[in-house]
């Protein structure tokens, strides 16, 4: 049992039990008459000695009685509630965990997290009234819940009902994923499903009820400090597994070639540990299913946080590869989670990248573009050449596409990236007005505003440890005619450099799309004569190229949606993921590709009947592309559950995992009923005494 307001219980306790106590300490003041009758002397010693300061007090049925109602006053005041009695509310929604550290095997009994995770929230259902029962709570209907599975993001598995049939279903259909957790996503779609309660007699919208939330999880969640409950909610934790687990998990990769040497491939990794005591592992790269390379890493104890270790693979191959880099603990009791402990990349074949310059006339951007080792020659074309090419498909083709004062269509939409890479100068993409882009904005997505042009300025700040700004210096770029862009609030959006006037250099990333943004016109600047340009040039195709020479691998996060461009006239298409599961998958008329969210980390190759595009495998009449699905996540990769689950405005300590734990019954109608009855029996035994 606990109080919610026990400090008011302990003052008023203080101060009624010693006040009643001290009544019964006072002299009675008495009228002297004189008697005719010595049978009363006794009694009046008697009174004399029970009423006198500081003697020993008589037993007195009415004391006991008295104390005993100041006692439950007490308790009533404090707001005692017990829990597993019952629910809270009458509606209920539970949240159930299902992301990859749920997999981990430390829940006693051989039990996964997310199996006893199911048989709290078992306990929870249980632990519903039925119409009609209950005792001073929420009312005479029996409770509703809903069950939400939650990770990356957050699906109802069981609207709102009573029916605790359907609801144990739909507990024991959830299944696990290898995606991080997030608990924003669950709670936002629970207020949004919930009744909206109105003014009695009134029918003002009053906004949606209160709800109940049982969050069944380790703890572990990305942006618990961004999670707000409604005012009037309630928030019970119940935690499952082992605060002190410790593991190993692969929590970066990453594959590229090498600029200057296209046949030359690297693999870097960072392995996290997490185990109090120093612990060492075996870090294995295979490379199309057979191990290339083994290398001991020792861990110190990571009692001051988690210990990270860095490394790199490198092998020469000009055909494309698979590779997996997996960490094996070395001795000692096997590890609880093993859904980390690889991390996969697929590199294309040796090969300079496509890159694909739109514009209507530049000096500058084909100059700099064919200076760069890595372009096998930039192709030049038309914006109207390049709209024809979006629309057959042909422009998936490309690595990199490189957008000269001018943006294409996509699905109707004016200025909006199509899925791809880009690199855009002297135009803002994806652009809204100030005001009416709040619902894009609210979605999340990557969106700017477009101010129009200025005057003179200067560069005055840039992201100097981003990949495409490292080493270089902009302090000499001077802009003759700024654009000027803003990033309202809620876009993705990351602003990289900056000039006197505001954003100079942008990035977008969304989905299948990412982007740099240039929005000036670098015609108008002295940015093309001075060694930063080239140099900028080269970092920026470099980081936006995926899958060519020197870029990175087709890779996403598990969680996320894989989007690419197939060529045109792609049929047929079949995606095939971890386990051997093959699907078939459609694609639009302009052979965009859109698989997913990818729940399960590993290799998923997209294969299709139609013509390949350059570094696509052929093989029994079908293209192919392989894609990687990797965890790699050092929050989710430390798997010791949280004994808090920490909210933005408050901190919610476990109510463990046991059935039925954290249903909290209020029990001060009950301790105030007692009062009742105990002075009405008080009341009953003083007038007995008084009669006779």
């Amino acid at each position: 049992m606990s109080f919610l307001t026990p400090q008011w219980a302990i003052a008023a306790g203080a101060v009624a039990v010693p006040l009643v106590v001290l009544l019964y300490f006072l002299k009675l003041r008495r009228r002297v008459v004189e008697v005719s009758s010595t049978l009363l002397w006794r009694r009046a010693v008697e009174d004399l000695r029970a009423n006198a300061p500081f003697q020993r007090l008589r037993r007195n049925i009415l004391l006991f009685l008295q104390l005993l109602a100041v006692a439950a006053g007490v308790m009533a005041l404090g707001q005692p509630q017990v829990r597993g009695g019952g629910s809270a509310g009458g509606r209920v929604v539970i949240l159930l965990d299902r992301s990859a550290s749920m997999s981990a095997g430390d829940a006693g009994g051989g039990r996964t997290r997310l199996e006893e995770a199911k048989r709290a929230a078992l306990g929870v259902i249980e632990a519903m009234r039925d119409a009609g029962w209950g005792f001073f709570d929420a009312g005479p209907g029996a409770d509703e819940a809903m069950v939400i599975a939650f990770d990356e993001s957050a699906e109802i598995v069981q609207g709102f009902t009573s029916d605790k049939g359907r609801l144990r279903a739909s507990v024991e259909g959830i299944e696990g994923t290898d995606c991080v957790s997030r608990l924003g996503p669950a709670v936002e779609l629970a207020r949004a499903r919930a009744p909206r309660a109105s003014v009695e007699g009134e029918g003002v919208d009053a906004g949606a009820v209160p709800l109940t939330f049982h969050v069944v999880s380790d703890g572990r969640v990305e942006d618990g400090g961004r999670v707000e409950p409604g005012a009037g909610d309630e928030v019970y934790y119940h935690r499952v597994g082992e605060a002190g687990t410790g593991n190993l998990g692969v929590v970066a990769v990453r594959g590229e070639r090498s600029l200057a040497e296209p046949e030359k491939v690297a693999v870097f990794y960072s392995v996290q540990s997490t185990y109090a005591e120093g612990v060492s592992a075996d870090v294995v790269v295979s490379v199309d299913g057979e191990a290339r390379g083994r290398r001991v890493v020792e861990f110190d104890g990571a009692s001051g946080g988690p210990v990270e270790k860095s490394g790199v693979f490198e092998w020469s191959s000009r055909l494309p590869v698979r590779v997996e880099v997996r960490v094996e603990k070395r001795g000692g009791e096997p590890e609880a989670l093993t859904r980390d402990d690889s991390g996969w990349v697929s590199v294309g074949a040796s090969r300079g990248l496509r890159v694909a310059l739109v514009t209507r006339g530049s000096y500058f951007l084909p100059e700099g573009l064919g200076a760069l080792p890595q372009v096998s020659g930039p192709v030049v074309i038309s914006p109207e050449a390049f709209e024809a090419e979006l629309k057959d498909g042909r422009a998936g083709g490309y690595d990199v596409v490189v957008l000269d004062g001018w943006v294409p269509s996509w699905e109707g939409e004016a200025g909006r990236l199509p899925p791809g890479r880009y690199l855009v100068f002297n135009e803002v993409p994806n652009r809204v007005s100030a005001d009416g882009g709040a619902a894009r904005v609210a979605g999340g997505g990557a969106v700017l505003v477009d101010r129009g042009t200025a005057g003179r300025s200067s560069m005055v700040r840039w992201s100097r440890d981003h990949r495409v700004l490292r080493g270089l210096d902009l302090d000499a770029v001077t802009i003759f005619e700024t654009r000027v862009v803003e990033v309202p609030r809620g876009s993705t959006a990351r602003v990289l450099a900056e000039s006197t006037r505001g954003p100079a250099l942008v990035e977008l990333s969304s989905g299948g799309t990412r982007a740099l943004v240039v929005p000036f016109d670098v015609a108008a600047s002295d940015w093309p004569v001075d060694v930063s340009f080239v140099g900028f040039l080269s970092y920026a195709v470099d980081y936006l190229g995926g899958g060519g020479s020197g870029g990175l691998g087709r890779t996403v996060r598990t969680g996320e949606t894989l989007m690419d461009r197939l060529p045109g006239g792609a049929a047929e298409v079949r995606v095939s993921g971890p386990g051997g599961s093959l699907v078939e998958w459609g694609v639009s008329g302009e052979g965009a590709l859109a698989v997913g969210p990818m729940r399960r980390a590993g290799l998923y190759e997209v294969s299709w009947r139609g013509p390949a595009g350059e570094g696509d495998e052929e093989a029994g009449g079908r293209a192919s592309r392989v894609y990687a699905a990797n965890v790699v996540s050092a929050a989710e990769s430390s798997v010791g559950a949280a004994e808090e689950l920490a909210l933005s405005t408050r901190g919610v300590p476990s109510a463990g995992g046991g059935s039925g734990d954290g249903v909290a019954r209020r029990l001060w109608p009950l301790f105030l009923v007692f009062v009742l009855v105990v002075l009405m029996v008080e009341w009953w035994v003083y007038n007995r005494k008084v009669h006779l």
